[in-house]
């Protein structure tokens, strides 16, 4: 956490910022500001994750990857930030500027949490979001001064803004989806359900599947099994022995058939028999010459 915070200060520092940091929910919540300061370009280094902001300023910025922003006002942007991280040419036509942001980690997305949830559906795989709209009418309160020296009242302050900042943008893409609403449940599991279809000759662990469309395991989990009544791994077995007995029966080899799901050969046959009842030795004989 030391790292995050760290790297906030030194962009902050850069552009001649006053900075306020606090933790919440396993991310950084921000608030900077400054009265007045020259024009300046500076290079920002976005580390992977959800990265939501808000603020009041006259700048710019661009990346070749994620898009970019202007403004001469008030601003809410979302951007979901995958391995690697992201680079943004950033510009300041200098003067007063107020800011906000919650940054949360990669490492951290994948919880079962609704509001965080329902805004990586709309952000991973995008690029750069400016929020239009009645959202812009928390920008005032969400970056305006803290007004207390009490450092325990402004670590409150600060994250009772980052839940605000959350459930703002959330409410901006729509309902908030949680395990228990039957549209987003299907929602969640058709997207696994093609993810799965894509990258059946994958390991598709659950951690990995449900990083990739992000979700936490439990409500991708639950998604799945109440939307196609079998789980994720029953699924996979099904559609894995239909493929290869396709394959088979197309006149692939037994181990062409395994590698093509994901198999190797003595594994394909144990599972095969398993599913089946017989072994795709058995398919490959009945095949006319």
């Amino acid at each position: 956490m030391e790292k995050k915070l760290e790297a906030f200060s030194d962009f902050t520092r850069r552009v001649q910022l006053s900075n306020d940091l606090a933790e919440l929910d396993g991310g950084v919540v921000s608030h900077s500001a400054r009265l007045s300061g020259p024009p300046g370009k500076v290079e920002a280094e976005l580390p992977a994750g959800l990265h939501l902001s808000c603020a009041i300023a006259n700048s710019s910025g661009h990346s070749d990857e994620f898009g970019g922003f202007v403004t001469c006002g008030a601003i809410v942007s979302a951007l979901f930030v995958p391995e690697g991280g992201a680079r943004f040419d950033t510009y300041n036509a200098g003067g007063p500027i107020r800011a906000f942001s919650y940054y949360l980690p990669l490492e951290e997305v994948d919880r079962d949490d609704a509001v965080i949830q329902t805004i990586i559906l709309h952000t991973k795989g995008r690029r750069l979001l400016t929020i239009e709209g009645p959202v812009l009418g928390a920008v005032p309160r969400l970056t305006g001064l803290l007004n207390t020296e009490v450092s325990a009242i402004r670590k409150n302050l600060l994250q009772a803004r980052g839940l605000e900042l959350t459930a703002t943008v959330a409410a901006h893409f729509g309902e908030v989806c949680s395990p228990g609403q039957t549209g987003c449940a299907e929602r969640y599991a058709y997207r696994v359900r093609d993810d799965l279809e894509a990258n059946l000759g994958q390991p598709n662990l659950l951690g990995d599947l449900a990083r990739r469309n992000g979700l936490g395991v439990r409500t991708m989990t639950a998604s799945f099994r109440s939307t196609f009544g079998e789980s994720i791994g029953q699924y996979l077995v099904r559609r894995r022995m239909e493929v290869a007995a396709a394959a088979l029966e197309g006149g692939a080899s037994v181990q062409e058939a395994a590698y093509l799901v994901g198999y190797t050969p003595n594994a394909l046959s144990t599972a095969f028999k398993e599913h089946f009842g017989f072994s795709p030795s058995l398919v490959k004989s009945r095949l006319p010459d």
